[in-house]
């Protein structure tokens, strides 16, 4: 998915019922879409159970994502890469498997993508504009744990 098909990603739906939100889990640091011991899996699937679905995605040139045209196997800075365009590449996505509701959600240097990730709600950062699509960010301090 994304720009020319360069992004990876892993989508886990509940088993039963529909939802229009899915959530958006990225990488964490340097870690792929599977996450430091497993735990964005761990994350998804407890999603799944709770009825929300998420895409587990790594960003362009992370994990199995391929980097720039010409540079597939470039591993792309984690800080300075502005990650917007994976985001709304996923977002575009998951918009045309029906979702309609997004919260983007990170753990450690995970939300160092998200910074220019824009939102509606009220209670939103200020560094973040109005997005419509998006219903919040959720980010996870580092040394939490999913139970």
């Amino acid at each position: 998915f994304g720009r020319r098909a360069r992004l990876f990603g892993v989508l886990c739906r509940p088993d039963r019922g529909q939802t229009d939100t899915a959530v958006i889990i990225t990488n964490s640091g340097r870690d792929p879409h599977y996450g430091s011991c497993r735990q964005s899996v761990t994350f998804a699937r407890q999603l799944a159970r709770a009825g929300i679905a998420s895409l587990r995605m790594d960003f362009a040139g992370l994990g199995d994502s391929l980097g720039p045209i010409g540079k597939e196997d470039f591993l792309t800075p984690m800080f300075e890469q502005d990650r917007l365009p994976d985001i709304k590449g996923a977002i575009d996505a998951l918009e045309r498997l029906g979702y309609r509701r997004f919260a983007p959600a990170a753990r450690c240097a995970g939300p160092s993508g998200l910074p220019a990730v824009p939102c509606q709600s009220n209670r939103r950062p200020h560094h973040l504009p109005r997005f419509p699509r998006l219903i919040g960010v959720l980010i996870a301090p580092q040394g939490s744990r999913a139970r």
